[in-house]
């Protein structure tokens, strides 16, 4: 009996022990796949796993993990409620292994952001330790956004390591003020490759006295007409590192896109905090006879924006047609197409 007794227990203990086991290995489980409400999505369906990562973190908390074997593009994201026209700061902390985009130039990478919208921060790729990112955006007329945290792209498919921690979201105060801080950068030099073919333009003394100029007399056109309800704070910087890319559309032909830029101007952007951004670059010789290839003979492009910050390009052409930027009896108005290009930015942000 005594032995039946203690086989009994010695049964007992060893299931209790098993159930432990089992209990420990579903905790476990439950902590990889546990994303505290964040759904998962990709755009193709092999390739990619997400967890909850106990070894690589920041802090003591585990971090999101994303990993993509293959190019996809993929991200955890989560809907939330904001209140309208409120603006809104996402951060987190973020590090990368191998993150490299499917084709080179493409603007892809791990990114913070909202999802369906083109509103992210700029891309990180390669190998990166912890670092912190954030992203500011405007709620606008949403009560609902659906913040990002992204391995890919908008049209990008990336490879590589992503690891998310400390993701946060903060509210903000409205900004009152009625001054925008402008930056306006001068390409002093285009140097790309079309078709086989390599235009080397390079701005000269006379056009960077015009910009000057215009800048001024945009300066006081925006206060003037808008009756004193806008003031314009700007600086005017010269690029000297030579532009070497540079983007093509069935709309526009060849321009200047942010992307051709990012590297050159983007970090100067974040840390002056400029509400707008002119890119001012010659796209012809001062003869007319060597020029980029363009549609519909356009001195201007509006309407873009470098990761939420509204973004104009002004097209310098030949010397004989320097009565578009330059004040005289033919022109008068010299800054007229900045001010164009400016308020295709403030019709962007009405229709958001």
């Amino acid at each position: 009996m005594k032995n039946e007794k203690g086989r009994i227990r010695i049964g007992s203990l060893i299931t209790f022990i098993i159930l432990i086991i089992i209990l420990i290995i579903c905790f476990k489980i439950y902590k990889i796949n546990y994303f505290n409400g964040f759904e998962k999505a990709t755009v193709k369906q092999e390739g990619t796993t997400f967890i909850r990562d106990s070894k690589v973190k920041y802090l003591d908390n585990t971090s999101y993990k994303i990993e993509n074997t293959e190019y996809n593009d993929s991200t955890f994201y989560k809907e939330i409620e904001v209140e309208p026209n409120t603006p809104y700061k996402i951060s987190c902390m973020v590090k990368t292994k191998n993150v490299e985009c499917e084709t080179d130039g493409e603007n892809g990478g791990v990114v913070i952001g909202l999802l369906d919208t083109t509103e992210y921060s700029a891309p990180i790729t390669g190998t990166n330790d912890w670092q912190l990112i954030e992203f500011m955006f405007n709620s606008r007329n949403r009560e609902k956004v659906k913040i990002s945290f992204r391995l890919g792209g908008n049209d990008t498919n990336c490879t590589g390591t992503a690891w998310f921690a400390e993701p946060k979201l903060e509210r903000g105060i409205d900004d009152k003020t009625i001054e925008w801080n402008v930056g306006c950068f001068i390409i002093k030099n285009l140097d790309v490759n079309i078709d086989m073919q390599r235009y080397n333009l390079k701005t000269n003394t006379d056009d960077i006295t015009n910009v000057r100029l215009n800048m001024k007399r945009f300066q006081e056109d925006c206060y003037t007409f808008s009756n004193g309800a806008m003031k314009v704070k700007y600086d005017i910087l010269e690029v000297n590192t030579p532009i070497t890319t540079i983007t093509y559309s069935e709309e526009h032909g060849y321009y200047i896109s942010y992307k051709d830029v990012k590297e050159a101007i983007y970090d100067i952007v974040k840390e002056n905090q400029y509400d707008h951004v002119f890119v001012v670059c010659r796209m012809e010789d001062e003869l007319g006879q060597i020029n980029i290839p363009i549609y519909d003979n356009w001195i201007g492009l509006g309407g873009m924006d470098l990761y939420g910050i509204g973004y104009s390009l002004i097209r310098i052409n030949r010397n004989g047609n320097l009565y578009t930027y330059k004040y005289g009896i033919t022109n008068q108005v010299p800054e007229e197409v900045y001010i164009h290009e400016f308020l295709h930015t403030l019709e962007r942000n009405m229709r958001r």
